[in-house]
């Protein structure tokens, strides 16, 4: 690992302006991937800039249809959340998949998001429930926001700072995984809602799933 300087910032604004300072700079959540990168000489960041004293990144709300989870969300308090289990249990369940006990504690959905692999969890998520991913300037919809492998349309010194899901009437998450990683090498969400039905007026019980089904691999 080459020498760097260390940061954390203590508001959204300070830890964008530090950013700003060098193209090199990186923004750091729970770490899962960029540590490693950085010990193998993969990756030599200038600077890390610490999110984790953000508490104003974390937390999951619900209101009006909508799940909104703060970035520095880790995957384990998605996972353990009851008003997600009650709203969308698909992502509860998925967030439980991630990882061993440990990166569960210590990723974030944001840092996940951000990172852009095709290997992780939360991508099929963002695509198959139609999430918006809502940065410190602006909201991007998930079909745009991911470009390619580990790329996405965040600018250099943009952040996540939350992920919007609208609430489906159902949706189902499963992967078939790495026995030593548990990373996806295939994973598939499919949500269904009662909009997506060809009659304006479903039978009692009955819903349609939506056509976006998303898959990582």
């Amino acid at each position: 690992m080459k020498e760097f300087s260390y940061h954390k910032p203590s508001s959204v604004s300070e830890a964008i302006a530090l950013l700003a300072a060098s193209g090199e700079n990186r923004p750091l959540s729970g770490g899962m991937t960029l540590l490693p990168t950085m010990k193998q000489r993969l990756a030599s960041p200038s600077a890390l800039i610490d999110l984790t004293a953000l508490s104003e990144l974390s937390g999951i709300t619900i209101e009006g249809g909508y799940v909104t989870i703060g970035a520095m969300t880790t995957h384990a308090e998605v996972a353990g959340s009851a008003a997600l289990k009650g709203t969308i249990p698909a992502l509860a369940t998925l967030a439980g998949l991630i990882g061993d006990s440990q990166v569960r504690h210590r990723g974030t959905i944001g840092g996940s998001l951000a990172n852009a692999d095709p290997s992780a969890d939360y991508p099929a998520a963002a695509l198959g429930l139609d999430a918006t991913i809502i940065t410190d300037r602006r909201e991007i919809a998930a079909d745009a926001f991911f470009t390619g492998l580990f790329q996405t349309a965040l600018a250099p010194d943009e952040i996540i700072v939350a992920v919007r899901f609208p609430v489906p009437h159902a949706a189902g998450y499963a992967k078939f995984k790495s026995q030593a990683s548990r990373y996806a090498l295939v994973g598939v969400l499919a949500a269904g809602s009662v909009a997506a039905c060809a009659s304006p007026s479903p039978a009692p019980g009955q819903w349609c799933f939506d056509p976006r089904i998303s898959k990582t691999h």
